[in-house]
C-alpha cells in the first residue's frame, strides 16, 4: 500500500469517526431532553404540515409511508436475493439490518415513553410510542444500506451518486410524511435519523469486513476434539451451508422477515414461541437435507435410481414443513396485516 492509500485511508477513517461520535452524541443530547421541554422545531413542523394539507399530498403521504411497509421490504429484498447472484450475501445482510433496526427502535421506544401528537388531529392511526420515528429508522436502515449496496456494484460513479440521492430523498420524505399525517414529532424523525445512521455505518463497516475475512479453514480430523472444537465444527458447517444453498439463504431472510412482521405488528409471546420454532424447523431440516445430499454425492457420484429417491424424500420433507411454516405465518399474520395500512 502506498503513501497516499494510507493517506485516504486514515482521512475517510477519521471523518468516519467523527460522523460516528457526532451523530451518537446529537442522539443522546436529544434524547436527554425528550419529555422535559417543547421543541420550537415541532410546532413549527406541525403547523406548516396542517396548512398545506390536501387531498392529493394526504393521498401521496400515505403511499409514501408505507414504502417501510414489511410487505414492500421482504418484495424488494427478495428480488435482490433472487436475481442477483453477486449480490446475495449484501441482500441477506439487508434483512439482518432492518431486523435489528426494528427491534432496535422498538426497546428505544418502549424507553423513552414518548406519547405521539393528539390523535384527533391525525389522518392515519397509529398506536405505540412516539420516540425515535420507526418508519424514519426503518427507511434509513432500508434505503440507506440500498446506498451501500449500489456502491459495490460496477456502475459508473455518477450513476451511483444520481441513485444515492434519490434514495437519500426518499428517506427524506418518508420522515417528513410521518409528521404531515401527524403520527410523528419532528424531532422523533431527527431522533430516528441520528442513531439509524450511526448505526448503518456500523453495520456496513462490519459486513465490509466480513467480506474481507479469511475463509474458514477446513478441518479433516473430526474423531478427536474437544467440546468448544465441536461447537467449532459446528459452526462452521453451518455457515458453509449458508454460502453454498440458496434455498437456506431465502429461509434466513424469511425468518428475518418474520421477526420485522411480529415486531411491527406486536405478536403475542405465543405466537412468537409458534414462529420461531416453525422457523428453526424449516432451517434444521434443510441443514439435515444438506447433509444428506452431499453424503450421497460422496457415496455415488454417478445418476442412480436409489440415489434419487433418497434425495427427493430429503427435500420432500423440506418442502412440507415449508409449506406449514408458511400456513402458519398466515394464520397469525392474516388478521393483523390490516394494521400495516390503518
Amino acid at each position: 500500500m502506498d503513501k497516499n492509500s494510507k493517506l485516504k485511508k486514515i482521512i475517510y477513517g477519521s471523518v468516519t469517526i467523527i460522523l460516528l461520535a457526532s451523530l451518537t452524541i446529537a442522539f443522546c443530547v436529544l434524547s436527554a431532553k425528550i419529555g422535559k421541554t417543547n421543541f420550537i422545531i415541532d410546532d413549527i413542523f406541525i403547523n406548516f404540515s396542517n396548512k398545506i394539507r390536501a387531498n392529493w399530498l394526504t393521498i401521496t403521504f400515505k403511499i409514501v409511508t408505507n414504502l417501510v411497509n414489511p410487505l414492500f421490504i421482504g418484495l424488494v429484498g427478495f428480488v435482490i436475493l433472487l436475481s442477483f447472484k453477486k449480490q446475495r450475501s449484501n441482500a441477506v445482510a439487508l434483512f439482518v439490518n432492518i431486523a435489528i433496526i426494528v427491534c432496535l427502535n422498538y426497546l428505544l421506544k418502549s424507553f423513552f415513553v414518548r406519547f405521539r401528537p393528539d390523535q384527533s388531529i391525525g389522518l392515519i392511526l397509529e398506536s405505540g410510542y412516539s420516540y425515535p420515528s420507526g418508519h424514519s429508522s426503518a427507511a434509513v436502515a432500508f434505503f440507506g444500506f440500498l446506498v451501500y449496496m449500489v456502491f459495490c456494484t460496477n456502475l459508473k460513479k455518477w450513476a451511483k451518486i444520481c441513485i444515492s440521492i434519490l434514495l437519500s430523498f426518499i428517506v427524506l420524505l418518508i420522515g417528513y410524511s410521518r409528521i404531515y399525517l401527524g403520527v410523528h414529532y419532528a424531532t422523533d424523525v431527527i431522533g430516528a435519523y441520528l442513531y439509524s445512521l450511526a448505526f448503518l455505518i456500523v453495520f456496513c463497516f462490519i459486513v465490509s469486513r466480513l467480506k474481507k475475512g479469511t475463509k474458514l479453514e477446513q478441518q479433516n480430523e473430526y474423531k478427536k476434539h474437544s467440546v468448544l472444537a465441536g461447537f467449532k465444527y459446528a459452526f462452521s458447517g453451518i455457515i458453509t451451508a449458508f454460502k453454498t444453498e440458496t434455498n437456506l439463504l431465502i429461509q434466513l431472510c424469511a425468518g428475518l422477515l418474520m421477526i420485522v412482521f411480529g415486531v411491527t405488528l406486536k405478536i403475542s409471546p405465543v405466537e412468537w414461541c409458534i414462529c420461531i420454532i416453525m422457523c428453526f424447523l424449516v432451517i434444521v431440516l434443510e441443514l439435515i437435507n444438506t447433509a444428506i445430499e452431499n453424503i450421497c454425492d460422496k457415496v455415488n457420484p454417478q445418476t442412480d435410481p436409489k440415489i434419487k429417491t433418497i434425495k427427493d424424500v430429503s427435500a420432500g420433507a423440506v418442502l412440507l414443513i415449508s409449506i406449514c411454516s408458511v400456513v402458519v405465518a398466515l394464520i397469525i399474520f392474516i388478521p393483523k396485516l390490516q394494521m400495516l395500512f390503518v
